[in-house]
């Protein structure tokens, strides 16, 4: 009998102006493999490398295990890890940009997007572990309540512990 998995890609592994070199890389590899094959060889892989490596997150839903991964060719490569420590589910939106500076270091937004996250938490809050990354929300709405049946888990509001000794230690705000 196959066991279920659920998977689940982040996308490319690098930023884009990164993934963006990773293509730079692969054309300048081709077009110096007619000088020099070796270092032409090596700047292809490099490229490809950087270019289409992706991540993600998959969870093995007989044996309550979930691993993080890299593919690259297609192969998944990451550790198989216990559920066990989480105990809530919840939904969580972020907000991400990506900026370029200029030679006389200004700086400039490229991109910017929300999104909503479907996070699994720990009984007090201070680990989360992504297992989704949606755009909209109703759809990450649908989704939360999907994976909670399917994980068997209670969805919550993200409220981490705060510790006293770390509050007693902070410098007053002026």
């Amino acid at each position: 009998m196959m066991s279920q998995i659920l998977t689940h890609s982040f996308g490319k592994s690098f930023p884009p102006s990164l993934s963006f070199s990773g293509y730079v890389f692969l054309f300048v590899g081709i077009v110096g493999a007619y000088s020099n094959i070796y270092i032409g060889a090596l700047f292809i892989l490099a490229g490809i490398f950087i270019a289409f490596t992706r991540s993600g997150v998959q969870i093995n839903l007989e044996e309550n295990t979930y691993r993080d991964y890299n593919c690259f060719f297609g192969i998944r490569q990451g550790k198989w890890k216990s559920l066990e420590p989480y105990s809530y589910i919840t939904l969580m939106q972020n907000h991400e940009e990506s900026a370029t500076l200029s030679r006389s270091n200004r700086r400039s937004i490229t991109g910017s997007t929300t999104y909503y996250d479907i996070c699994l938490l720990n009984g007090n809050h201070r680990e989360r572990l992504t297992i989704k990354r949606i755009t909209e929300r109703e759809q990450a709405s649908r989704e939360i309540k999907k994976l909670s049946e399917l994980l068997k888990l209670p969805m919550t509001k993200y409220m981490p512990c705060v510790n006293t000794k770390y509050n007693k230690k902070r410098k007053p705000r002026r």
